[in-house]
């Protein structure tokens, strides 16, 4: 009776939803007057039942983008990653910021730097994030002798993740799955060198500005990373 326009989005792949959470966005959507995917993938990955429950005029696909302005005033504030961390001078630092779940495969990601200081580079890596994998994360750190090496720094407000994505080597997203990530184009913007996973989600809008690797590949992931590493432009 109030007139107001009731607008669902849907932010991330489907793939990674239980039973039990597609059921319930399924039923939210019902209720909502326009349905927003982030990327053709996550509209894609709808199940047959959340289709028949939308009409197709509903349901929309915008993609996430990036505040430039926001990004740079951050970039420029008082709070320094330099400040918080204390990394070798002549070590190379990858940056990752995300919350700690399967979906984000940060254990690839530490696996990944210690590989790549097994072959001889001085690299180190600084996580900004929590969540309930973040002792398995701790051990597995530990497990490979790079507790020192690697920098939980706990959950930081958005300004500081930017000031963390411009100031790292490299921004390393080393996902499963992603809807359209936010994050991905937020690290571009800071115009520091991106290493990505092999997923559409990260191929179909950012083949031409970042680096690659196989899905759940150590090597993978040691290889790309050692070639940005080595490479000053």
């Amino acid at each position: 009776t109030t007139n107001t326009i009731v607008v669902s989005t849907e932010q991330n792949n489907h793939v990674g939803f239980t039973n039990k959470g597609r059921l319930a966005n399924g039923v939210t959507n019902v209720l909502a007057d326009a349905v927003t995917c982030v990327s053709h993938s996550v509209r894609e990955s709808l199940a047959w039942w959340e289709e028949l429950l939308l009409d197709d005029e509903r349901i929309h696909v915008i993609h996430n983008g990036v505040d430039l302005e926001r990004v740079r005033q951050a970039i420029d504030g008082s709070w320094k990653l330099d400040e918080h961390l204390n990394v070798g001078e002549s070590a190379h630092v990858v940056g990752h910021a995300a919350m700690f779940t399967e979906q984000k495969a940060q254990d690839v990601l530490i696996r990944s730097v210690a590989e790549t200081r097994r072959r001889g580079h001085d690299v180190e890596l600084v996580i900004a994030g929590n969540g309930e994998l973040r002792d398995r994360l701790e051990s597995i750190a530990i497990n490979e002798g790079i507790e020192d090496e690697v920098h939980f720094l706990g959950l930081l407000d958005r300004p500081e993740v930017y000031q963390l994505m411009d100031t790292v080597d490299v921004y390393a997203m080393p996902s499963r799955w992603e809807g359209f990530s936010a994050a991905a184009i937020e690290a571009l913007a800071t115009e520091t060198a991106c290493l990505f996973s092999k997923i559409d989600e990260f191929l179909q809008p950012f083949a031409n500005v970042a680096a690659f690797h196989d899905v759940d590949d150590v090597d993978s992931i040691a290889t790309q990373m050692t070639r940005l590493l080595k490479d000053e432009e």
